[in-house]
């Protein structure tokens, strides 16, 4: 059975910059930095960096700490809607 929290295969690029724009959004308005999005998630910078640009997956823990850091839904920031 197909679950639809998952992203088909082909997509998962496209999924993954879709991803890290929305985290760059909330973070731009917040005013943070890179550095600081990551001092408050527990992350490192090139991390965020990287999650942003879509250059890198991210963890289901990772996407937790980040949704907490910036006291969003973690399903927004890693599915939109």
């Amino acid at each position: 059975k197909e679950r639809p929290d998952m992203v088909a295969h082909g997509d998962r690029t496209q999924h993954l910059v879709e991803m890290g724009r929305r985290i760059r959004l909330a973070r731009e308005g917040r005013s943070w930095s890179p550095e600081d999005l990551a001092a408050r998630a527990g992350v490192t910078g090139p991390t965020v960096r990287a999650i942003e640009q879509g250059k890198s997956d991210v963890t289901t823990w990772t996407l937790r700490k980040l949704s907490a850091a910036l006291s969003m839904p973690a399903g927004y920031l890693g599915f939109g809607g």
